[in-house]
């Protein structure tokens, strides 16, 4: 998606200013990862721009410039006599409405997903009993094995342990501090996953031979498949395909 807005707004070859998409993209990218969840921020984003990129730029400037650049905004009352703790307490809730979006679209997806569970449960109690030895042989093999707990990404395991009521309640993380913990990942990796994205366009753009081999990379890997699954990125294969850039 990136690569194709950037390619719509170079085509009459002037430069292009990619830091907002680039935003975008990588805020996509960790909410993905991070929860497994797609948000459209790509797409719905292009000519209106997105709150929480805007709420990034303003914590940074208030915890990381502010107190160099202006030391005496350091006091609460001078702070707030600027106006600034107007726009700090804006830039909380914004961003809190944020991660409450992103912890309701995960549960949505558990609430559906054991409701697909609980309608399928009786088959496949039949399915195991008539079949244990292939089951046994299956569990012994985890790349072979249909269990897909081992994918769920953290939120996902978090909301099924607050929604298990076998689970003592103080040995589950509440919904503020899981709130707390997917907005501190979200700070915490968009100037990483920036820069990485950069330097990879850059990369792209300036040497033919890797443009080359990522595209012969991808096609080794995907092949002619065009309605990519997230369940086909995780896969073993994918991930050993990968594995190879980082070794």
């Amino acid at each position: 998606i990136l690569a194709d807005n950037l390619g719509l707004q170079a085509v009459n070859g002037q430069p292009v200013e990619a830091n907002y998409m680039l935003g975008l993209s990588s805020f996509s990218m960790i909410v993905r990862t991070m929860a497994g969840v797609d948000l459209k921020i790509q797409q719905n984003f292009q000519r209106e721009r997105f709150t929480f990129i805007t709420m990034v730029e303003e914590y940074t400037r208030f915890l990381f410039m502010f107190p160099i650049i202006k030391p005496w905004l350091w006091m609460p009352e001078v702070f707030a006599l600027f106006g600034y703790k107007k726009q700090e307490i804006y830039a909380r809730k914004q961003t809190r409405e944020l991660g409450d979006k992103i912890i309701a679209k995960v549960t949505a997806k558990v609430i559906q997903e054991n409701a697909e569970k609980g309608e399928n449960i009786i088959r496949e109690g039949i399915v195991r009993k008539s079949d244990s030895n292939s089951e046994n042989s299956l569990e012994n093999d985890p790349k072979s094995s249909t269990d897909t707990a081992l994918w769920k990404n953290f939120i996902e395991v978090i909301i099924r342990d607050q929604m298990d009521p076998t689970i003592p309640r103080e040995d589950v993380m509440t919904h503020d501090d899981l709130i707390s913990e997917v907005l501190t990942i979200i700070f915490a990796g968009m100037d990483t996953t920036k820069v990485v994205n950069n330097i990879i366009l850059i990369m792209l753009a300036l040497h033919p031979k890797i443009q080359q081999g990522v595209y012969d990379e991808i096609q080794a890997v995907m092949g002619q498949c065009i309605s990519l699954q997230l369940e086909t990125i995780i896969t073993a294969a994918v991930l050993g395909k990968l594995s190879r850039f980082w070794s």
